[in-house]
């Protein structure tokens, strides 16, 4: 499974502009575990290893979960607007019958 970095806080020994540089670097970016319960060790280890700082928490989420809000979401608006625009066609052709329809005379005895 891959991983999206969503947080992490590094031991820099108090260096405040190098945490926030590396903050930076690293939010955002994808590592891969087996599960969820090797992936909090996992990852930590797989950062601390490329950038050579230790680290005090990570937080993550499933990178699949990501993308499937992110397709979700443009499909929601998609649709919304697909309704809106045959909405507004069917309501302009309605009006457009009804104005072409001649009134029917009723017949006697009714």
């Amino acid at each position: 499974m891959k991983f999206i970095v969503t947080s992490i806080k590094f031991d820099t020994d108090g260096d405040k502009k190098l945490a926030k540089k590396l903050q930076k670097e690293w939010i955002g970016k994808t590592f891969e575990a087996d599960n969820w319960e090797d992936a909090n060790q996992r990852g930590a280890d797989i950062i601390s290893d490329q950038c050579g700082w230790c680290i005090f928490s990570l937080n993550f989420k499933r990178e699949k979960d990501e993308l499937a809000r992110a397709k979700r979401s443009k499909a929601a608006k998609e649709s919304t607007a697909k309704r809106l625009y045959t909405l507004k066609k069917n309501k302009e052709n309605f009006m457009k019958i009804k104005g072409s329809i001649p009134p029917v005379p009723c017949p006697i005895g009714l």
